[in-house]
């Protein structure tokens, strides 16, 4: 009765081992996709925030710039442009 105690035990130990193994091998690979995304994306707030304010300046300036260009210039009925000023 002794030996199938051992058996038991031995063969407890290899599941247990190997359930283990696997979860460390799960775990590794989670810490280098987080390590390899948070390298990709490590943009602070105050980065983001510059980001946000020079997109809105350049959408503005943009915008700012084609309506200047349709007031400055004026399409005629005969085809030829006429400047406002």
């Amino acid at each position: 009765m002794n030996i199938n105690n051992e058996k038991t035990t031995h063969l407890a130990l290899i599941e247990l081992s190997s359930a283990y193994y696997s979860v460390h091998i799960v775990l590794r690979h989670k810490l280098q996709f987080i390590l390899s995304k948070k390298f990709q994306c490590a943009k602070t707030g105050f980065e983001r925030c510059a980001m946000q304010i020079t997109i809105a300046i350049k959408v503005k300036l943009m915008k700012q710039s084609k309506s200047e260009t349709a007031d400055d210039t004026n399409q005629i009925t005969d085809g030829t442009k006429q400047n406002k000023r």
